[in-house]
């Protein structure tokens, strides 16, 4: 029976909290099918040292520490909840466990499991519409400059909401690039921007860079300042950006940040003045970019992430 066989296998009748060892290949190359209360998958035994958490469309990789009946290990494990793939989801598990000739294949895996990683979502193609990381720390960075502000403030935009970040005495909209000299930005829907409001949009470059901050420093300066640390966590999950994943630590350097009243002065479409009266019912969305570039905007001075 092939890896991909006996996977299929077990994940159809292991029972829940049960982990069954099994062999890949010739030689010592062991691995488990597990299958936990909502979630089913594979594991390999790695370093105890090695800390990996990742999360692509309904797929999880990271690294657990389970107790089996040969003591605590610490295991990197790929798994899923979603039941409805599952006969699909055992060709990628029998990849991951395959040791490959002479073993090769388990050794890269172990040595490099965030490499591996990459070339999975390569592999099912990664067409996610997640944020990029200095995309989040954008939102993160005005979160801190406004919360020193107004203690009242909290990030909105994870929830789907239709601004960013709120507060008591306004609403923000975070925008951010890493282009040097590109002032576009694109607003996704007529409810995005509204001079209605007290409104602000936010306006943050960046560029990569080793001497820069990056996410889990800007969560760390944000619990400093007083701002509940599990809802930021809990967020940034919310958002595929699970704790000890390596774009958390990406760093980039923020040489510009602004802030644009968003009033009369300000470039918007209004929907019902775009849209006839008799489109109403047909036409729901519009998507549109703004070239910032000569808008009325005050700087922000940067001292506040000293």
């Amino acid at each position: 029976m092939s890896n991909v066989e006996e996977i299929r296998s077990y994940l159809s009748n292991i029972q829940p909290g049960k982990m069954v060892k099994l062999q890949a290949g010739k030689g010592d190359y062991d691995y488990w099918v597990f299958r936990d209360y909502g979630k089913y998958g594979v594991a390999v035994e790695i370093d105890p040292d090695i800390q990996v958490n990742e999360r692509f469309s309904s797929a999880v990789f990271q690294t657990r520490f389970i107790v089996t009946n040969e003591g605590e290990k610490n295991f990197l494990c790929l798994t899923s909840g979603n039941e409805e793939f599952r006969y699909e989801f055992a060709s990628i598990c029998s990849i991951l466990v395959d040791p490959g000739s002479d073993g090769e294949d388990r050794k890269h895996l172990l040595n490099n499991p965030v490499e591996w990683w990459s070339s999975y979502k390569q592999l099912i193609g990664n067409k996610a519409v997640s944020k990029e990381p200095y995309s989040i720390l954008g939102e993160l960075t005005a979160l801190l400059w406004l919360y020193n502000i107004n203690t009242s403030t909290v990030w909105s935009g994870h929830l789907q909401a239709t601004v960013d970040i709120e507060s008591n005495i306004g609403m923000y909209e975070v925008k951010s690039t890493t282009l040097r000299t590109d002032n576009i930005i694109q607003i996704s829907n007529q409810f995005q921007l509204n001079a209605a409001r007290n409104q602000f949009l936010i306006f943050c470059r960046f560029e990569k860079a080793e001497d820069g901050k990056s996410i889990n420093e800007t969560v760390d300066l944000l619990d400093k300042a007083g701002y509940p640390k599990a809802k930021l966590e809990q967020a940034l999950i919310n958002q595929g950006f699970e704790k000890n994943s390596l774009s958390r630590e990406e760093k980039y350097r923020l040489y510009e940040m602004k802030s644009y009243p968003i009033d009369e002065k300000f470039p918007l479409i209004n929907f019902r003045e775009a849209v006839p009266n008799e489109f109403l019912d047909h036409i729901v969305k519009i998507m549109y970019s703004i070239d910032l570039k000569g808008i009325e905007s005050e700087d922000i001075d940067l001292a506040f992430l000293a």
